[in-house]
Parts: C-alpha cells; structure tokens; sequence
C-alpha cells in the first residue's frame, strides 16, 4: 500500500507541477496579448487617420464633379496637418491628377493606374471590389517604405449617372505611422515583435517593421483591420514563453508535496484503524474536510477549518442540512448538482462518483469567497450510497485573478468602455439574433471634434482626463441593452439592438448636446469639447457588422465636413 500511494503522490506532484506552468503560461499570454492589443490599436488608428483626407476627397467627388480648387484645399490642408501623408491624388476613369510635396514619388499627372506597375494590381482589386485597397509596401525614389492606398468613387446622381466615377489616392509614408504609433516602445516593454502585411488570402506581402531580437516561437498575434487592408501584429516575451525560476518553484512544490504525500500515506498505512489519527490530520488541514448524509445531505463531520472559510462556527452548522447551514445560492447549486449525479452513481456510471465545482460563498460577515469543492459519493457494501465526503478549499485569490484577466481582455482600461475586440464580438452575437428575429439593428459612431490640436496643446494627460468622461457621458445616457465601445483613439462606437434610425438619431442628438456640455479645467481656464456623430441602421439580414460600420463612418464624415458637432445618418440630408 505505502509503494502505491507513494507512486500516486508522485503523479499528484507532476500533475501539480504542470497545471501552475499552465497556468502561468496562460497569464503571460494573456499579458502579451492585452499590451499587443494596445499597439495593434494605436497603429489602426494611425493608419485610420492617414486615410482621413483620401476618404473627404472620396466623398466630395461622389456628390459630382470635384473642383480643381476645392480638390487642391483639401490637398493643402491635409498635406500641411497629416506629416505620414505624403500625396493625395484624385482620378477620373483611373487618370490620374494629385498634388503633392516637391519631390514626392508618385504616379504622374495623366498616368492610368491600372497601367503604372505598384498600383495596377490594387487598383483592379478595388475597382472590381468597390473597396478600398492598400498595396504591399515599396520604396520611393528616396528610398523611403510607402504604401499606396486606393478608395473607389461612385457617383450618387439618378440611375444613368451612377456607378464608378474613379478613385480617391493616397501615398503613406510607413516610418512616419509606425513613429506616430510609438511601436518601438513595444521593444522596450521587453517584447519582440514583427509587422507583416497579409493579402486578401491571409498570405504574408512584406515585412514592415521588426525588433533587433528574434522572435520566439508561437508568437502572440493580432490583425489590424484597416481601410482597405490587413495588417498582422505579432510578439513574444524578449526572454521567451519558458520562465526557469518558475520550473525550480514548480518541482520544489512538487518535491513538497510529494514528500507530504509520502508521510501522509505512510501514516495512513500505520494507523489504518485508528479514526482518531484521521481525524487528527482533518482537523489541522487549511482544507475544509466534511462529510454529510445522504440523502438528507445533513453535515456529520465539519473540520475546524470551515469556520476559517465561512466565519460560522462547526457547532452552528454540525447536524443541520446544507441548505440550512450553507446561505445563499451555493447550498443550492451544491445539492442540485449531487442529486443531478446520484442516478448515473446508482446506474454504475464511475465518473459520476466524483465531482467538482467552483462557487461565490458568502461569509457570515457578508464578504464573499470563491470555493473550490471535491465531492465524492461514500457507498456501502451493496453499493448503495449512505454518505458525501467534500474538501472544500479556498480559491478567492486565484479565481478573481482569472475574473480580472478576463476583464482587461475584453475592456478599454483608459475609458472603461469595451474594447473593439468585444465590440465586433457581441455586434456578430446581435446581428444574428436580429435576424432571427427581424428587428433592426442601429450604430452610432463618435468622433471627438479637433482632438488631435487639444491634446497637443493641453498634453496627453487632459486628453485622457476628456476620454475618460466622454466614455462616462456615453455611458450614462444609452439602455442597458446598448454597448459603448471604444473604436480606437478618439473615436467611439455606440451598438444599439432593434434601434432604427429614428432612435438612433434621437439618441445621437442627445449623445451630442452631453459631450458638448461637458467641462473641464485647465491652466487657461474651462475648456469644453464638441464632437461629431454617424448613425446607421441595418435591417435583418442586411449585412455585416462591417457594412454597419461603413454607413455610420459615411455619415460621421459628412458631420465633419458641414462643420462638425452634429449628427448626421446613413441616407439622411
């Protein structure tokens, strides 16, 4: 007997020793993955506003004819305020006209885009597409990395009058987004990483950015989904996935515990008659040991540990039932989920003797813990069961790390909104349900008004005070069956479940008049901010989440180009 509970605590110990290592490695993906996530947002973002100006020139062209003067206004200003945008060109059919800085390398005036080598392929895939594209990157006659981007035109005239109209073109200078993204620091955090370019097949184009170090093996990944393109972010821990301290912790607890097991096993064997010296171990266990009859499921045994655990005293709940002895809704769950089991134990079923759960306890002083019970059905010698033996174990520390964990992988930890990974998780979950069961779907989308200057001027402290409370007004003011998200820097997504337009706007409008009451101090006084609104709907079955996003950001753009802080919809003048 001692020889076979001798090899089992060793399998106990090396069981033990892999369970912490996964748990680790768990958490320092996780890890990985939040801060990735972090840098993976601020370079969509980037990316997202170096398109700004191609997306105004875009729409002003769809409305009708772009005038030279008003293309060139356009060109001027986001030329002088965007420093990654090196060219923004407009063509007609795919002739193309642009303004640019001297010496910037760009097609020619008069070249057909589907003719000049680095943009024929992109521009066939967009044209026949109708969506925006972004070439594989390609160096300029200064030997600088570029990427050009590409957004179809179509016009918005009668039924004669539409259809594609040509292209609204950008030229992006890839050093200047990944500086203004400060994915260098990424390095520095301790993480190596790489930034590849996929196409449409999720195949690797190019390289765009990579660490001095070598990444390790199994990498963290995160796609960035762009206008028109697909990026793929990727990292690992500097000193790799393996912790060697951890290994010595883990086979010194298992050599611990082996050990104890061994003792334990050896002082069973000698005492195997004597309930005294079990109930000598169970009585100095941290674990609550316990048992209970069957089926009154009334406590017969309770280890002086359980008062540590629950604050009640043994004599308090010694004799009565669980229900009686345990509040709340553990004692519940606890005895639904014995007697779920009891008949697959009467009909022979072995893994039914067993069990394990996890549950929110709450203490005689109103403070909760999370528990950790093992249960097993005591039998007699007809096999009929007569008794449960539990070992309950506090779990709180554990459990509630793994609730955080989940927490910041699906919340903005600046704004406390959800993050963008949530929000295109549960707008999926939505988007089906509303079709099954035909109502609509509705978005706002939010742009804080001029907040690029204001954090400049104020630093990036008041600006994170300003997202902060505009998430909160947001917040405040939808249903609870509305979700805020934070669509990546200053912008907003508001997802509202069997909305229309007409609610979508009314809300908008409210959303608006909130953020423009807002005020804040500064070293020159209150200041306030305004911001622009886009709201769309999507009836059932219409599309996907991205095609809901689109028709908000359509109408968000046209908000910002009649003056900004106002509400504009998809199809609404």
């Amino acid at each position: 007997m001692i020889a076979a509970s001798t090899v089992l605590a060793l399998a106990i110990a090396v069981s033990l020793s892999a369970s912490m290592e996964e748990a680790r490695l768990a958490g320092a993906r996780e890890k990985t993955r939040a801060r990735v996530e972090a840098y993976a947002s601020r370079l969509s973002f980037r990316l997202h506003a170096a398109l700004h100006p191609a997306l105004y020139v875009e729409g002003a062209a769809s409305d009708g004819a772009l005038p030279e003067a008003e293309f060139r206004a356009i060109a001027d200003s986001a030329l002088s305020d965007r420093r990654e945008l090196l060219a923004l060109a407009y063509s007609e059919g795919s002739i193309i006209r642009y303004v640019a800085p001297e010496g910037a390398a760009f097609p020619q005036p008069g070249l057909d885009l589907f003719r000049f080598g680095t943009s024929a392929a992109v521009a066939t895939r967009s044209r026949f597409s109708s969506q925006a594209s972004i070439s594989a990157p390609f160096e300029d006659e200064r030997g600088s990395t570029v990427f050009l981007a590409l957004i179809p035109v179509e016009a918005k005239g009668n039924e004669e009058s539409r259809g594609f109209v040509g292209f609204a073109a950008a030229l992006i200078d890839l050093e200047s987004v990944l500086v203004d993204a400060g994915l260098a620091a990424l390095e520095d955090e301790g993480y190596d990483y790489r930034l590849v370019c996929l196409d449409g097949s999720g195949m690797r184009l190019a390289e765009l950015a990579v660490s001095r170090g070598a990444l390790a093996r199994d990498p963290v990944g995160v796609k960035l989904l762009t206008e028109g393109g697909e990026w793929r972010l990727e990292a690992a821990p500097r000193s790799g996935w393996t912790d060697l301290r951890a290994h010595v912790a883990y086979a010194a607890v298992a050599l611990a515990l082996g050990a104890f097991a061994f003792a334990l096993a050896l002082a069973a064997a000698r005492y195997l008659e004597s309930e005294q010296r079990y109930r000598l171990i169970a009585e100095h266990a941290r674990d609550v040991i316990w048992t209970a009859s069957f089926p009154e499921l009334r406590f017969t045994y309770l280890s002086p540990s359980f008062e540590q655990l629950t604050g009640y005293a043994v004599e308090e709940a010694l004799g009565r039932s669980i229900v009686q002895a345990l509040p709340g809704e553990a004692a519940e769950r606890l005895r639904d989920a014995l007697e779920r089991r009891v008949p697959r134990a009467v009909m022979g079923d072995p893994a039914a003797r067993s069990g394990r759960s996890e549950y929110l306890q709450r203490r005689k002083d109103g403070s909760e813990v999370w528990v950790g019970l093992e249960t097993t059905f005591i039998s007699d010698r007809y096999d009929r069961i007569r008794a449960v033996l539990g070992i309950a174990r506090d779990i709180d520390e554990r459990k509630r790390a793994e609730l955080e964990l989940a927490r910041l992988a699906t919340t903005d930890p600046l704004t406390g909104a959800v993050n963008r990974r949530l929000l295109f998780d549960e707008a999926a979950r939505e988007l089906a349900r509303a079709s099954r069961s035909g109502t609509p779907t509705g978005l706002v989308m939010v742009d804080l008004d001029h907040f690029k200057v204001m954090n400049d001027a104020r630093g990036h402290q008041a600006g994170d005070r300003v997202l902060a409370s505009v998430a909160d007004a947001l917040q405040s003011a939808v249903r609870a069956e509305d979700l805020v998200g934070r669509y990546g820097g200053e912008e907003f997504a508001v997802l509202l479940p069997g909305a229309d337009l007409d609610h979508a706007m009314t809300l908008a409008e409210r959303l608006r008049g909130l953020v423009e009451s807002l005020r804040f101090e500064g070293g020159d006084g209150p200041y306030g901010i305004t911001a622009s609104f886009g709201a769309a709907t999507l009836a059932p079955g219409g599309g996907n989440f991205d095609a809901l996003v689109s028709a908000a950001d359509a109408a968000l753009y046209e908000a910002k180009r009649e003056g900004r802080n106002r509400v504009r919809g998809a199809g609404r003048t």
